[in-house]
């Protein structure tokens, strides 16, 4: 049985790896799909994986407007794949890249279509989700009126690689990065803002950064992890590590602060204190229970940057903020799955044709507010 599965971001790599990996411990056959994008590269030469890289230029479109480029960029995408799936005819497509329903729609090939981002915060929604086979959403994300096609879990993204049962933080990895005298280390996250839904929104600019640097370096040592270009006096705070290692570093923070939804989302699932600021704050269900519901994390909207700076520092001085958080990752762990056996099974059962009926039940009983 062959099998596609799509990463267009380094967070896709490690959504799926072990969905991955397990279906070729069975014998399966799998090719994997990218496009150039941060790190996403290094991180799948790692595995002894087939791989394609459909886009190895990037998302980049010279020359084309600007209005224009979200669509000529899914043009190319789904022509591009449209040709590679028509040729390897695939039992099943599986990832976050939506334009797959478009495509199994066309040549009749089931597509399981993974997001964690409420259809109000990502309206290109409409644009796929009705052609999808399966619709693979956390128990708490909205999915508009397609509720019917989804297979709700009561999990999220992150713990299908940061769960205790799949991920151990290895603190030598991250032992070099703290400083000599306390010992601490935080973590800045500037991401592009680049996504189609991004268009609009704002994150942490150069004047918000270097006011973080400034208050963080007088409590530690502070490393950025950036998507974009950095200017040149923040250059020496980038960090110097293997991409693999990351989330041991992550793992290893006194504090994540960034404009990121999926870093915060990680630092959050691992008891790391996070402050999240951007446009998004409030819109996405996922990162609202993380942040509301289990506390695990704050999140700032873009009109109260003010407030930023106050917050990081109770954070950072709080005597005991890292055994409260250890208490309410607990709680929440209890809670929430592991979701590698449930990806598997409703995977495996969309290659295999059964009805989406098959599939919904093959996921546990959906557990968005309990």
């Amino acid at each position: 049985m062959r099998m596609l599965f799509f990463l267009g971001h380094p967070a896709h790599y490690h959504l799926f790896k072990h969905v991955i990996r397990r279906f070729l411990d069975q014998g399966a056959r799998v090719t994997v799909v990218i496009v150039k994008k941060d790190v996403l590269e290094t991180l799948v030469a790692g595995e002894n994986w087939d791989v394609v890289n459909l886009a190895p230029e990037g998302r980049r479109m010279p020359g084309v407007p600007f209005l224009l480029a979200g669509p000529v960029l899914l043009w190319r995408t789904e022509s591009r794949l449209f040709r590679l799936v028509r040729e390897l005819r695939p039992a099943v497509m599986v990832g976050t890249e939506r334009t797959l329903a478009h495509i199994g729609l066309l040549l009749g090939i089931p597509s399981v279509i993974f997001n964690e981002d409420d259809t109000g915060a990502t309206p290109e929604n409409i644009l796929f989700y009705p052609f999808a086979t399966c619709l693979m959403l956390p128990g708490c994300c909205d999915a508009g009126k397609w509720t019917k096609r989804r297979a709700s879990y009561p999990s999220y993204h992150e713990l299908a690689y940061l769960h205790p049962e799949l991920f151990a933080p290895e603190p030598t990895i991250a032992r070099g990065l703290a400083s000599e005298d306390g010992g601490r280390y935080f973590l800045l996250r500037l991401v592009s803002l680049t996504a189609s839904h991004d268009v609009g929104k704002r994150g942490i600019d150069n004047e918000l950064a270097g006011e973080l640097i400034a208050f963080l370096s007088s409590r530690g040592r502070i490393h950025i992890t950036a998507e974009r270009p950095l200017p040149p006096q923040f250059e020496p705070y980038r960090i110097q590590v293997d991409p693999r290692d990351m989330h041991h570093v992550l793992a290893g923070a006194d504090l994540l602060v960034g404009d990121s939804q999926t870093m915060a989302a990680e630092a959050m699932v691992l008891g790391t204190p996070s402050v999240r600021i951007n446009d998004f704050v409030g819109r996405l269900s996922y990162l609202q229970e993380l942040e509301d519901k289990w506390k695990l994390g704050v999140g700032l909207p873009m009109n109260a940057a003010d407030r930023l700076l106050d917050t990081v520092r109770d954070l950072v001085d709080a005597p005991d903020g890292t055994a409260v958080l250890a208490g309410r990752r607990k709680a929440m762990l209890d809670a929430r799955t592991n979701p590698v056996e449930t990806f598997c099974r409703v995977i495996a059962l969309a290659a295999a044709r059964r009805p989406l009926v098959e599939m919904r039940r093959a996921v546990e009983t959906p557990a968005a507010t309990s």
